[in-house]
């Protein structure tokens, strides 16, 4: 084998090895939800909800996704509440959406969406605010 063989056959070996691990990465991207992801809604609600990270989020009686991050604002004494939604019920979510705290006959306190009337939300948008029912 002499010099040029040995190097087309390097580069044949790196050129390989990087398309392998191009096709691992989308195929895990693909697995873990990356790819579709989880859209984000942000509110604002009374300062005495008792929400926390991990609270559940309804759409109509089923569950749309979680409560990320609360978040205390003093100066207007409610919570910021971000939570992540599944792309499926995001794009459900009207502009004149709302969301409410309930408490369950379980004692649990979950958040209930609205979805309003579909308006004008953009598909390519992942991110949104809605309004908060104090």
């Amino acid at each position: 084998m002499n010099e040029t063989e040995r190097q087309r056959l390097i580069v044949g070996i790196i050129v390989f090895v990087a398309l392998v691990g191009a096709v691992t990465a989308i195929l895990w991207a693909q697995r873990s939800g990356m790819t579709e992801g989880e859209y984000i809604l942000i509110t604002e609600l009374g300062a005495d909800t008792k929400i926390q990270s991990g609270t559940t989020v309804l759409i109509g009686g089923q569950k749309a996704g979680v409560v990320d991050k609360v978040t205390a604002v003093p100066e207007r004494a409610a919570l910021a509440v971000r939570m992540w939604i599944r792309p499926d019920v995001f794009r459900k979510i009207g502009d004149d959406a709302f969301v409410k705290a309930q408490q369950m006959p379980s004692g649990e306190t979950i958040l209930e969406i609205n979805p309003g009337i579909k308006g004008n939300s953009q598909r390519f948008i992942k991110i949104k605010a809605i309004r908060g029912v104090k």
